[in-house]
């Protein structure tokens, strides 16, 4: 059963969708890559870079929601229960080629890696 957006929803994830494109490029500079290729290393090396500047959050987050979907498979939704944390967060959905795999929030996981409390290394959590 498919959840109607309320009208700020819609707008944040209308917004979210207009602009990843062109973050996905500005990041894409800001590491003076040639290209992205989402492999474990540069998913990694993402990581370090976030680490060191948390205040490239929005890139970070884009780009960790595209190599989950490169990588696994999924598509851009946005976070619909108001209980759940990720409530008006964009989020992966049917990754895995599962619909009922848990959503994946990247802010949980930027949370994470800015407070050194992620498990494993981002690239190997999403090649895992």
């Amino acid at each position: 059963m498919e959840i109607k957006l309320n009208k700020d929803l819609q707008k944040k994830m209308d917004n979210f969708l207009e602009t990843k494109d062109a973050k996905m490029q500005d990041f894409h500079e800001i590491l003076n890559l040639k290209e992205f290729t989402f492999s474990e290393e540069e998913i990694n090396q993402v990581e370090e870079v976030y680490k060191k500047n948390q205040d490239l959050y929005d890139y970070a987050y884009v780009y960790i929601g595209e190599a989950v979907i490169k990588i696994l498979g999924g598509f851009w939704s946005i976070g619909k229960f108001k209980k759940d944390e990720a409530y008006g967060y964009p989020i992966i959905l049917a990754w895995g080629g599962n619909d009922y795999n848990p959503r994946i929030c990247p802010d949980i996981w930027l949370k994470r890696i800015g407070t050194d409390r992620l498990r494993t290394s981002l690239g190997k959590m999403i090649y895992s």
